[in-house]
């Protein structure tokens, strides 16, 4: 009876230092994120146009992918400070839930040079988000 009261209490010890871990590596990405944002919203409030050395008409194909996609983090990035979701966004933030299902999200992405049509559906989406931000902000 003793031998299985300490098996119990040691798996108790185990399973309360594993919860430590896991919120110990959520704040650690919490704060990985923060400082993720914080660089990109600080693009916005600069004037982007002073760096770049040709005109944004002339941007085609992948190129244009690209800049419909930056537009989309920059916006997000910008919005995310939004004061009507800022509380949300740290109550999310701070949800291991929220990770869990990150992850399985993050598993069923690809960047591979032969997307499958999940992820060319994926992109068509964030390209098509993107391009009417641009073309909705960008004037």
């Amino acid at each position: 009876m003793r031998y299985v009261m300490m098996f119990v209490l040691l798996l108790l010890s185990g399973n309360v230092q594993a919860q430590q871990e896991r919120q110990i590596q959520s704040q650690a990405y919490n704060q990985q994120m923060r400082n993720y944002a914080e660089p990109q919203n600080n693009i916005l409030q600069k004037n982007p146009r002073k760096n770049m050395r040709r005109k944004l008409n002339t941007v085609f194909g992948n190129q244009k992918k690209a800049l419909d996609l930056l537009v989309l983090q920059e916006v997000a990035s910008y919005k995310l400070n939004d004061e009507n979701l800022k509380k949300d966004v740290e109550d999310i933030r701070n949800n291991e839930e929220y990770y869990r299902k990150l992850e399985i999200i993050r598993g069923k992405l690809s960047n591979g040079k032969f997307p499958d049509s999940l992820n060319k559906e994926i992109l068509r989406i964030l390209d098509d988000t993107g391009n009417r931000l641009y073309k909705l902000l960008g004037k």
